[in-house]
């Protein structure tokens, strides 16, 4: 008698176990797949969330580094000095105005000023890491084609602003018109930096 009970009990006890185990596999795998459904939504969303915060960060600070070339641009597009350099080619405004040492100083790499027919009556780009001249296949030539969208031929308010993609890669630029300090009188050209 006891021989038969013994294997019963076994095996009640080894069912037990499996249907018990059963219950808890198929209990954590429900609870899995409702965590990862809650769960990875909302990390989906949280990740989704951040990654356009970081992308407007990005962005924001891109247009503030814009910006800065462009109030530079504009300071010196608007200058009664800059445009009598156009007028006499004077050097000295070149020495005083562009020292190899502004290009480290400052997000500058590229500036340039350009009569009203393009030609360049000073272009010059530095490496911003030590100021060393630089060649911008872009502004390699003698001046810019007369459509030249950076060629500021009438008073545009804003100038031009935005991003150029040359052969070294992106440059934040800006160019404006060259006109009297008092902004009045003619276009005597365009200045730009980059």
């Amino acid at each position: 008698a006891d021989k038969t009970t013994m294997p019963r009990r076994a095996s009640l006890s080894s069912t037990t176990l499996l249907i018990i185990g059963a219950i808890v596999a198929v209990g954590t795998a429900a609870n899995f797949l409702v965590q990862r459904a809650v769960v990875d939504g909302e990390v989906k969303e949280l990740e989704r969330s951040l990654a356009r915060s970081d992308a407007h960060t990005v962005v924001a600070s891109v247009w503030r580094e814009v910006e800065d070339v462009q109030r530079m641009t504009r300071d010196y597009g608007r200058w009664d000095d800059t445009c009598e350099f156009l007028a006499d080619r004077n050097q000295d405004y070149i020495r005083s105005n562009f020292l190899p040492t502004q290009f480290v100083s400052t997000p500058i790499t590229l500036a340039a000023i350009c009569d009203t027919e393009g030609r360049f009556a000073f272009c010059e780009a530095r490496s911003e890491e030590n100021g060393s001249p630089i060649v911008l296949a872009e502004f390699a030539g003698a001046g810019l084609p007369l459509d030249h969208p950076l060629l500021v031929r009438s008073r545009r308010p804003g100038g031009f602003s935005g991003i150029l993609a040359s052969e070294a890669g992106p440059l934040l630029i800006s160019a404006f018109p060259v006109t009297a300090t008092d902004g009045t009188g003619p276009v005597h050209g365009t200045m730009i930096r980059a």
